[in-house]
């Protein structure tokens, strides 16, 4: 599948972080700090070049077993049926994977979505499973896990996070969009959808329905005029404005009866 080549491609790229992870050390131990802190930048430049390898042979084990896990696994709902107690360290783990994963969602949302969309049309469920290997914090979460299992702390990651932030960023974006493009040359959803928009795209969509469902609702007996002004004097007065209501150049008032319950005021729409 599309998504075990990629995670393939994302593997192979471990070595190169792993150098960049070095270099970023080096400089930070040359840098003037407190004494804790330079203490704390020797002793992650120290252990690390002991455990870097098995942090990437780790990482990418962790890896393989998500994927391995997700293909097999029954469609189910992506909330837990049971509660569980977990450690503070994992809960640690998870924030720091959950943030990292909001700064790569920030270059790379079209592309991880548009998988999204893509992977549950092809097995045609409604949600993936919240511990699918297509969502980035799943990936994050592992490289930290297997950061701390290597004896490694997270005040040391905080040291390197920024670096691995970097190359996700670049790299992973690349990963998810070489995915997606596998599956569009298989014909899967070449042209996703992409609702549900945001808030104010779909008010922007439904207005014009809106307001021609309203103007059927307009009085139809006595003077417009006089029940638009009237409307306006009784809801200047209602919710305390001047009595004199200028409407926009280049605007038409629209005048409607609200619902049962409102105080009898109108509701005035401007119409382009």
């Amino acid at each position: 599948m599309s998504m075990d080549a990629d995670l393939e491609f994302i593997a192979q790229a471990m070595p190169a972080l792993q150098a960049l992870v070095r270099e970023h050390l080096i400089v930070l131990l040359d840098e003037v700090t407190p004494m804790p802190e330079k203490q704390l930048r020797r002793d992650t430049w120290s252990l690390y070049e002991q455990k870097k390898q098995s942090w990437q042979e780790a990482t990418r084990k962790a890896w393989q077993a998500g994927l391995s896990l997700a293909e097999k696994r029954p469609v189910a709902s992506s909330l837990p049926d049971h509660l569980e107690l977990v450690s503070t360290e994992t809960v640690e783990n998870r924030m720091q994977a959950s943030r990292m994963a909001l700064s790569l969602m920030e270059v790379a949302a079209g592309e991880v979505n548009d998988l999204r969309k893509r992977l549950k049309h092809l097995e045609s469920v409604q949600e993936l499973s919240a511990q699918d290997i297509v969502h980035p914090e799943v990936l994050l979460q592992a490289m930290v896990e297997q950061w701390t299992a290597c004896g490694l702390s997270l005040e040391s990651w905080a040291l390197i996070s920024e670096v691995v932030q970097r190359h996700i960023n670049t790299l992973w974006r690349q990963s998810y969009a070489n995915c997606n493009a596998e599956l569009v040359a298989q014909g899967v959803l070449p042209n996703p959808g992409r609702w549900p928009l945001p808030m104010c795209h779909r008010w922007r969509h439904s207005l014009p329905i809106l307001q021609k469902h309203m103007r059927r609702l307009r009085p139809r007996a006595g003077p417009r005029k006089g029940l638009r002004l009237a409307g306006l004097r009784r809801t200047s007065r209602q919710i305390g404005h001047p009595s004199r209501v200028t409407p926009r150049p280049g605007r038409r008032s629209r005048v409607l009866p609200c619902p049962p319950g409102l105080m009898r005021a109108r509701w005035v729409f401007l119409t382009g």
